[in-house]
């Protein structure tokens, strides 16, 4: 199977009162290309920049990790390595954690990104954990 790389995109835009339902409509209306398939990720990310970035990425895919790597490419060819918040949503619709080396990566390219805000499914609702938290 070939591995998606559809890639990434950004965009400029004002920040508005909810960051989070922002970032959650981009990876709903982004979860449409890939409703058919198992796992595989929508991951949209805010910079400290205020720009978003969104990637799919197949984790039933053996070439995932130079996926991760691509997507940090084009955070650091763009100068954008500094990520505030971050959703990962599943072709199942669940909100969860990125992949542990994806995480790791992003501390290693910025240390900053142990504070980026994930957004996670909870008991009654959503929670937001940092990546420093998840790490250790």
């Amino acid at each position: 199977m070939k591995s998606l790389k559809i890639g990434s995109e950004a965009c400029k835009f004002d920040v508005e009162k909810d960051e989070w339902s922002k970032l959650i409509n981009i990876a709903q209306t982004k979860k449409i290309e890939i409703e058919e398939q198992k796992m595989v990720q929508v991951v949209v990310v805010l910079t400290s920049n205020e720009k978003i970035y969104s990637y799919l990425f197949d984790y039933g895919n053996r070439l995932v990790l130079e996926e991760e790597k691509h997507f940090l490419g084009i955070l650091k060819t763009d100068t954008e390595t500094s990520v505030k918040k971050m959703v990962c949503l599943w072709s199942d619709g669940s909100v969860d954690f990125p992949s542990y080396s994806l995480r790791e990566k992003m501390i290693q390219t910025n240390l900053q990104n142990e504070s980026t805000e994930i957004l996670l499914n909870g008991y009654d609702g959503f929670i937001v954990k940092t990546i420093g938290k998840t790490m250790k």
